[in-house]
């Protein structure tokens, strides 16, 4: 973070992406038997319950998933993005004409416009196991914003909260499902200070849920006094 973007370097972005304080993971073991270990927006009915085990190979195999949790408003996991699609691209070698073709693309990433008003999380998840299950894709491919609402939400250690107020799911395996919330109430507060502790993004009907509900500690991304977020 003491480097210009144009100097990080790919185990740089790697980190950031991956490693970092705007970054959660958490590794879950689960199993598709009796009692179907499901998040919410997921489906209900048995059709959609057979297609989500199928998804994931059987009705019984145990599938070892990374979830990973981004904070995608927080300006270093889009710096990051930007450097990682710079270098490969081999940005360096590129022409003033391509690289300002390319800086035009990825200034979207950068301007981030939804961020201005909302949290923008994305979550993903990955299985060790068995390559090509996605337990986000199999939840979420399908969920309505109306169903998610009961569930998804952020909240702060304060108690404060705030709803899900829009969320694009996932089109196929491997692809991001990204939550917004809303920044500010209606007196126009934030709901993330530095004096807040920690924030819990819930995704779960379920309370105790480590697989889907995670803790974001807010003291590590606070930058000169400021939530980056």
């Amino acid at each position: 973070m003491t480097k210009n973007i144009d100097q990080w370097t790919r185990a740089d972005v790697d980190t950031i992406l991956n490693q970092s304080a705007w970054v959660r993971t958490q590794e879950v073991r689960l199993l598709f038997q009796g009692n179907d270990n499901r998040m919410s927006g997921s489906g209900d009915t048995v059709p959609e319950l057979e297609s989500n085990r199928i998804t994931h190979g059987s009705t019984d195999t145990p599938v070892d998933f990374e979830f990973k949790l981004q904070l995608r408003s927080g300006l270093p996991i889009r710096l990051a993005l930007i450097r990682q699609k710079q270098i490969n691209a081999n940005y360096d070698e590129l022409s003033k004409e391509e690289r300002a073709a390319l800086d035009s693309k990825l200034k979207g990433i950068y301007a981030c416009p939804a961020c201005a008003n909302n949290y923008v999380l994305t979550l993903t998840s990955h299985s060790k196991n068995f390559p090509g299950a996605d337990a986000v894709f199999s939840a979420l491919k399908g969920a309505k914003l109306e169903d998610l609402r009961r569930y998804v939400y952020l909240l702060s250690s304060r108690g404060e909260k705030r709803d899900l107020v829009h969320f694009v799911a996932p089109k196929a395996p491997g692809e991001e499902a990204i939550s917004f919330f809303k920044r500010f109430d209606d007196q126009g507060k934030p709901l993330v200070t530095p004096e807040v502790k920690q924030v819990i993004f819930r995704l779960s009907d379920k309370d105790n849920s480590v697989t889907t509900n995670f803790a974001i500690d807010i003291s590590k991304i606070v930058v000169s006094g400021q939530v980056i977020f």
